[in-house]
């Protein structure tokens, strides 16, 4: 049985746009590294793209919504890196 406190943190990121889009941009993002959809070359500029339209539609539909999606992407691609680096330099 899964535990309580993450049902609680899905429940509350339904709530909140800003958080779902770093979501998605988050979940989006390791599935095209993983799988090898996208080109690594051209993964971060299709993802801000994404990240971009999600805050246009989800957060506010003005200019201000484009760049809180490419604020909010590009964190995500940061969280990833530093995710991953921090994991490589602990196997060494």
């Amino acid at each position: 049985m899964p535990d309580t406190s993450i049902i609680e943190l899905i429940k509350a990121s339904m709530d909140d746009p800003w958080l779902e889009i770093m979501i998605v941009i988050w979940s989006l993002g390791w599935v095209a590294k993983t799988t090898s959809v996208i080109k690594n070359n051209y993964l971060p500029l299709v993802l801000i793209l994404i990240g971009m339209i999600l805050g246009f539609v989800l957060i506010e539909r003005s200019l201000n919504g484009f760049l809180a999606g490419l604020v909010l992407a590009v964190l995500a691609i940061g969280s990833h890196s530093t995710v991953k680096n921090s994991l490589q330099r602990r196997r060494q």
